[in-house]
């Protein structure tokens, strides 16, 4: 279920967009509403924080006298410990569910019971195993707990463990089968709490988990570099369907960042000097890659008709593999005209939408590849000096009149 501030986050686009209220309006209305919903949000904050300090000082007691305690009071310990956290856990679920803090405080501090209790019984009676033996029974026991309580700081908790269980052993069946458990609650997340401020740190591990997981199964750079343009651009549509554009970019994680490393790499491949060998075949590359890209670009464009301007970003990993499959061509000097192109269609599509946020991403984009080939060509000094300046007055002017432009359509 949505909170109140969520679901009026995500209805004032829409009324804006239907002339029900102006942005001036929206914008009063949501400062009302928000303020105490940020004192809400910091309070849980620091009661989830406590929870964790004193769990952890308690903790360091038992530590620096844990030589000196008998083996018997270590496992009653360790019972003891955990059928505390299971009672306080109850407690809450029964007369506090609804308190965010209190609720994330108890399925922490579970967690951390629990893993406690588990390395004081295993040591105490040496029962062997590894630590990945030991984060596969913590990951498992997690998994009721996100689901019980809904527990945002467990499932965050959990997923960094299978991301590590991955990269140790990538065929580890334990580890895909705690992700295909993790993915359902996460997607559950997501449609009933798009916009709250949990949504971004999960929606940013579960980035970063994904471009992981999609490196550490090649086994060439020409493999990981095209395996990282299919996830980025899959992920820049992925964020494109999720979110309305009217929402703060900094919640669009998706997009922010798959947009920013995509044109980082295009414009780093644009400079002459890097352009790399890549005389061996690419096309291992597994065919999951191609067919979730496959998928997201399908609908892409059948449901964002008006994103079609941006088709830079979602088009470069396909123009990537066959630029380097084709040892005849310069790649530098294509991606530079491709990369032009794209810059260009972003600054009309920003213009014919009034989007000046597009019209400067398009604006930076062709600075930068100025830039490339200016410092790149023979000038002298003195009209290189000249030039920069020329350039620069040039996109300050132009900025300044698509602004005025914008301003003046809207």
């Amino acid at each position: 279920m949505k909170t109140p501030i969520a679901w009026l986050e995500n209805e004032l686009p829409l009324w804006v967009k239907d002339s029900l209220i102006t942005q001036e309006n929206a914008d009063t209305l949501l400062s009302k509403y928000k303020n105490s919903n940020v004192s809400v949000t910091i309070s849980a904050a620091l009661i989830i924080f406590g929870s964790a300090l004193v769990g952890l000082g308690i903790i360091s007691l038992f530590a620096y006298n844990w030589e000196f305690l008998s083996r018997p009071f270590k496992a009653v310990l360790a019972v003891i410990l955990l059928l505390l956290a299971q009672c306080f856990a109850l407690w809450v679920k029964r007369h506090k569910e609804a308190n965010l803090g209190y609720s994330e405080a108890a399925s922490l501090t579970l967690f951390l019971a629990f893993i406690c209790s588990l390395a004081i019984i295993s040591q105490t009676y040496n029962m062997g195993g590894d630590i990945m033996d030991f984060l596969r029974i913590s990951a498992i026991f997690s998994i009721p707990i996100v689901y019980f309580f809904n527990s945002r700081s467990v499932a965050f908790l959990l997923f960094g463990i299978i991301i590590y269980i991955i990269i140790e052993s990538k065929y580890d069946f334990t580890a895909w089968l705690l992700l295909s458990s993790w993915l359902p609650w996460y997607i559950l997340h997501l449609k009933n709490h798009r916009y709250a401020n949990s949504s971004i740190f999960l929606n940013l591990i579960f980035f970063a988990g994904v471009l992981i997981i999609s490196i550490i199964f090649c086994n060439e750079s020409r493999q990981i570099l095209l395996a990282i343009l299919l996830t980025l651009s899959s992920f820049w549509m992925l964020g494109i369907l999720l979110y309305n554009e009217q929402e703060r970019f900094y919640r669009r994680i998706f997009e922010m960042l798959s947009k920013t490393g995509i044109l980082i790499f295009l414009i780093f491949f644009c400079y002459p000097s890097s352009t790399l060998e890549f005389s061996n075949d690419i096309s291992n590359v597994r065919l999951v890659y191609w067919l979730l890209f496959a998928a997201l670009f399908t609908v892409f464009c059948y449901l964002k008709k008006e994103r079609l301007f941006e088709l830079l970003l979602p088009l470069s990993p396909l123009l990537f593999y066959l630029l380097t499959t084709n040892e005849n061509i310069d790649i530098s000097i294509t991606l530079s005209l491709f990369v032009a192109t794209g810059a260009f269609a972003m600054i009309y599509g920003g213009a014919k939408k009034a989007d000046i946020m597009l019209t400067n991403q398009g604006l930076i984009v062709i600075s930068i590849l100025m830039l490339i080939y200016f410092f790149n060509s023979n000038f002298s000094i003195l009209a290189k000096g000249f030039a920069f300046i020329l350039t620069g007055t040039l996109f300050i002017g132009a900025n300044i009149f698509l602004r005025r432009y914008l301003k003046d359509k809207k």
